[in-house]
């Protein structure tokens, strides 16, 4: 007899019913627990990208502001060797980051926001995927 997928065992479904049944119960025990163990996997792996991904962006983070920081303290002083109060060489360049801050705040909302989101969704639907 050629055995059929939904058997659990290889026995004939008529011959001990309450042994296939006790055998169906401890299967789907089983795959109760390993299904949860799935799910506990998939959301520690998810976690850990997480975790992951913002210690990279506090270290960028870190490092971008030590470097926008000494530039423009550099940037400063140049400007102010040119016969110029060191208090002007600072406020232009103020100004030059308070132009950017607003220009990348202004586009950030824009279009930031919209590339943030369209890389959450092609992460979810990759996932979905494998």
């Amino acid at each position: 007899m050629h055995p059929d997928p939904i058997m659990l065992t290889d026995k004939e479904p008529m011959e001990h019913p309450e042994m296939n049944m006790s055998d169906l119960v401890e299967r789907s025990a089983e795959l109760v627990k390993q299904h949860v163990d799935l799910i506990r996997l998939n959301l520690t792996e998810k976690i850990s990208e997480l975790v992951s991904s913002i210690s990279i962006a506090v270290i960028l983070f870190l490092t971008a502001s030590y470097l926008i920081l000494f530039a423009g303290v550099g940037c400063a002083w140049w400007i102010s060797e040119h016969d110029l109060p060191v208090s002007v060489g600072f406020f232009i360049v103020t100004l030059v980051f308070l132009v950017l801050f607003i220009g990348v705040l202004t586009i950030g909302k824009k279009y930031v926001r919209l590339a943030i989101e369209n890389i959450v969704i092609k992460s979810m639907l990759h996932d979905k995927e494998h």
